[in-house]
C-alpha cells in the first residue's frame, strides 16, 4: 500500500471558540477549561463544558483522541530531533513536505535525509490529523469529499504507527488478553453515494458532515440545560429549532419520538427521550479503534461501524427494534441490546480493558473505566454520585481559566507536576505551529494569564519558562527553524 501525504486542512484546532459576548471552551488535548460566562448563565455554561470533560474521559473515543495527540507530538519531536542534527529545519514542515513530494529533484544535493524523515514522520502525522478531522466531522472541504477508502487507509497508518510507539508494557505494564488484533476495517461501498467517510445532514440549505464533535455538542447542550442549576424549559428541550446545527441529533430523536410514540406532553415522556439520547450519544463513542481498543474490533466491521457519526445513525435506526430507554437503571441492557443487533463489541468489553491501563498519560480514562465498572454511567447521576464525581474531577483537574475574576488555576501538588501540566498545554500547540505556520508565535503556546512566579520558585517569568522548556527539548527551539523558502535560497 503506497502511503502519500494526507490532505490536512490547516485550520488551527486549538483556536478558542468565541461567542458574541464571551468565550467558553474545553480542549481535551490541552486539558484546559475556559469559562468566560458571567452571572446566571455561568452555571449552565459550566455544566455544558463539564459534559465535554466527562464524555472525553468516560468514552473510548476520548481515549483515542488522547492517543492521537501523543502520536502527533511524537511525530513532530522525532522529525525535529533528527533533522536538527544536520542543520536548520525548514518550516512549516508540512508545507515543506508538500513541496518536497511534488518536486523532489529540486532538493537533490541539499540534504539527503528529508525524504526518509517525511516518509517516517510527516506522512504519518498528516494521516493522524486527516483521520481526526474526518472522525470529528469538521466542516472542511477535504472532509466533505472524503471517501471511506481514504479514511480506512488513514486509520491503518495511525494504528500501525501507534503500535510501534506504545507497546503492551507501555500501555498495561504487561502483556494482556486479548492480544492486539487490529482487524482490518472493511469498506461498505455497495453504492457510490454510500462510500462517503461521513454521514451528511441537511441544515439551513447546507449539507454538513456528522461526526464526534456534533455528538459532544448535542450532549453538552442538553447536559447544560438539565444539570446547569436552573430548571430546564420543556419547550426548549423539545424544540428542534432551539440552538443551531449542534442540536441536530437531539432534534432527530425528538421528531422520531413524536412520530412513533406521540407528543411529548409530560416529564415522564421527556425522560424517555433524554435517557435514550444519553445512551445513544455514549454508545456512538464506544468505537473500537486505536492502540488500546482496536484489539476489540471483530472481523467484518466496516467503516460505518467505526465512525462516531455513522454509529449514532446506526444506533438511532435500532430504536424501532429495541424501543426507548424508560429508566437509566436499564442503561447497560439497552446499549447491550443495540450492540447485539449490530454485532458490535459491547461497552463492558471496553471498560474491562480500560481499567487495566497503567500509562501515565491515560490514567484519567483508566479511573473513569473503574467508575463505570461500579456504575454504568456515573456522570448522568451527579446527585447520587456527587462525592465520587467531585473526587474524580479533583484528581484530574484541567487547567482552569476564569474571566470573572480573571484567574488561572493549575491544580498540582509540586513543581514537577506543574511543568507536566504546562508542557501538555504548550507542546501540542507549538508542534502544530512548526508543522503548519509561517511564523512561530510563542504568546499563544502558554496560558495567557499564567503568573509563573506563583507556580515555580526558581522561574520568574514566561521568557524564563520558555528557556527552561527549550533547554529540555532543544531540537524544537525557535533558533533551529528557518522558513523553507529562505532555506531554498541558502
Amino acid at each position: 500500500m503506497t502511503i502519500e501525504l494526507a490532505p490536512v486542512e490547516v485550520v488551527n484546532p486549538f483556536a478558542r471558540a468565541k461567542g458574541e459576548r464571551e468565550e467558553n471552551w474545553y480542549s481535551p488535548k490541552l486539558h484546559t477549561l475556559w469559562i468566560g460566562a458571567r452571572g446566571n448563565s455561568a452555571f449552565n455554561v459550566a455544566a455544558h463544558e463539564l459534559s465535554h470533560i466527562l464524555l472525553h474521559a468516560f468514552t473510548p473515543y476520548g481515549q483515542f483522541i488522547q492517543e492521537l495527540g501523543m502520536m502527533q507530538d511524537n511525530q513532530v519531536l522525532n522529525y525535529c530531533g533528527i533533522a536538527a542534527r544536520h542543520g536548520k529545519i525548514p518550516f512549516p514542515i508540512y508545507g515543506f513536505a508538500q513541496e518536497f513530494k511534488a518536486s523532489p529533484n529540486r532538493f537533490r544535493g541539499i540534504r539527503n535525509d528529508f525524504g526518509w524523515l517525511i516518509e517516517n514522520y510527516v506522512i504519518p502525522w498528516s494521516h493522524t490529523w486527516y483521520l481526526e478531522q474526518i472522525l470529528e466531522g469538521e466542516n472542511l472541504p477535504s472532509v466533505r469529499v472524503a471517501r471511506e477508502e481514504a479514511a480506512i487507509k488513514a486509520l491503518t497508518v495511525v494504528e500501525n504507527y501507534s503500535a510501534g510507539v506504545l507497546s503492551e508494557d507501555d500501555l498495561f505494564g504487561h502483556a494482556i488478553t486479548p492480544e492486539p488484533s487490529f482487524e482490518q476495517v472493511l469498506p461498505f461501498a455497495s453504492k457510490v453515494y454510500e462510500s462517503a467517510a461521513c454521514y451528511s445532514f441537511g441544515w439551513n440549505g447546507e449539507w454538513l458532515p456528522l461526526g464526534a464533535k456534533h455528538i459532544f455538542e448535542n450532549h453538552a447542550n442538553r447536559f447544560g440545560q438539565v444539570f446547569g442549576g436552573n430548571d430546564p424549559d420543556e419547550e426548549n428541550l423539545v424544540s428542534a429549532s432551539y440552538g443551531h446545527f449542534y442540536l441536530w441529533c437531539w432534534a432527530l430523536l425528538v421528531q422520531e419520538f413524536e412520530k412513533s410514540v406521540g407528543t411529548i406532553d409530560s416529564k415522564e415522556q421527556m425522560k424517555r427521550v433524554l435517557n435514550t439520547f444519553w445512551a445513544l450519544c455514549d454508545l456512538a463513542l464506544f468505537t473500537p479503534i486505536g492502540v488500546v481498543y482496536g484489539r476489540l474490533r471483530p472481523k467484518n466491521l466496516n467503516w460505518y461501524d467505526i465512525h462516531p457519526g455513522w454509529r449514532f445513525m446506526h444506533t438511532f435506526a435500532q430504536l424501532s427494534a429495541v424501543g426507548w430507554l424508560n429508566d437509566l437503571s436499564d442503561f447497560v441492557e439497552f446499549q447491550t441490546a443495540i450492540c447485539r443487533k449490530l454485532r458490535w463489541p459491547s461497552p463492558d468489553k471496553f471498560i474491562e480493558l480500560g481499567m487495566q491501563l497503567t500509562n501515565s498519560n491515560f490514567l484519567m480514562h483508566r479511573d473513569a473505566c473503574l467508575m463505570r465498572k461500579q456504575h454504568p454511567c456515573p456522570y448522568l447521576h451527579l446527585n447520587t454520585k456527587r462525592d465520587a464525581m467531585e473526587r474524580f474531577i479533583a484528581d484530574h483537574m484541567p487547567i482552569y481559566q476564569r474571566a470573572e475574576p480573571d484567574r488561572l488555576t493549575i491544580a498540582s501538588s509540586n513543581a514537577r507536576e506543574s511543568i507536566r501540566v504546562i508542557l501538555n498545554f504548550f507542546l501540542p500547540q507549538y508542534c502544530w505551529q512548526v508543522m503548519t505556520r509561517d511564523r512561530l508565535n510563542l504568546e499563544e503556546v502558554l496560558p495567557k494569564n499564567l503568573e509563573v512566579d506563583t507556580v515555580f520558585s526558581n522561574v520568574s517569568d514566561k521568557e524564563a519558562l520558555l528557556d527552561f522548556i527549550f533547554g529540555r527539548v532543544a531540537a524544537i527551539a525557535p533558533r533551529n527553524f528557518v522558513p523553507f523558502r529562505q532555506f531554498y535560497a541558502e
